[in-house]
């Protein structure tokens, strides 16, 4: 999960933890644990430990969900913003995707992680 110089591979970013950090959208409510595993299409218990590991590393935080204190959320920090925004910015940028919307490109790179997994 840290960044690499601009050449070559740019980011040492696992397919589990680019998945959770596309699901955390930073204009969006911040979705729970299951709610993530659900649209990854994987066990819960992949995103607790894939949560964990970007929580160490500083680019989410847990938080109570707002109406169900037994649920937790995971929000993006000020790093996970950033490398999420950098991350999608190169996505958008490949030439793969160009002729895709944004809701296309993001179902596309969803499917992506989900194959690589």
């Amino acid at each position: 999960m840290t960044s690499r110089p601009m050449s070559g591979i740019e980011f040492d970013v696992t397919p589990s933890v680019a998945g959770v950090l596309w699901t955390l959208d930073p204009a969006g409510d911040p979705p729970t644990m299951r709610e993530i595993a659900t649209k990854l299409g994987c066990d819960p218990s992949t995103v607790s430990l894939t949560a964990d590991k970007l929580e160490e590393s500083g680019l989410i935080v847990r938080r109570p969900h707002p109406r169900d204190g037994r649920k937790r959320t995971l929000a993006l920090t000020d790093n996970g913003d950033l490398l999420r925004a950098t991350l999608s910015k190169r996505l958008n940028g490949a030439p793969v995707p160009a002729g895709l919307d944004i809701e296309d490109r993001r179902r596309l790179t969803a499917l992506l992680m989900k194959a690589r997994t």
